[in-house]
């Protein structure tokens, strides 16, 4: 069992060490980039709606409570996906999430 690519699904940062290290092996990259896709996905759609956030009028109680319980709900989703891949790195294979395999695919390092 590779230890660099259990780090890969660390959330928001864990991708970094396997492919710092990048020795290790195609299960640890494969890993790793599928972490990197998740993470800046994930990272570009709750930066997009704390910025709704910020502009909604404090006057929209019930928007912004929908849009604080998306939030929750997307941190929810992008933890469960961690979790999922750190579960088959430890199963020591590689499972790609739909949609995002095709971007980790894409990654020329």
């Amino acid at each position: 069992m590779n230890r660099f690519a259990q780090t890969s699904y660390i959330p928001f940062v864990g991708w970094f060490l396997p492919m710092a290290v990048k020795g290790n092996g195609e299960l640890a990259m494969s890993h790793a980039k599928q972490a990197f896709v998740t993470a800046a996905f994930f990272i570009c759609v709750l930066i997009a709606l704390f910025i709704a956030l910020l502009f909604t009028p404090l006057s929209y109680h019930v928007f912004r409570l929908f849009l604080v319980l998306i939030i929750y709900a997307v941190y929810g989703l992008y933890f469960f996906l961690c979790g999922l891949g750190t579960y088959y790195v430890r199963k020591g294979k590689f499972v790609g999430f739909p949609y995002l395999k095709d971007f980790s695919d894409k990654l020329g390092f």
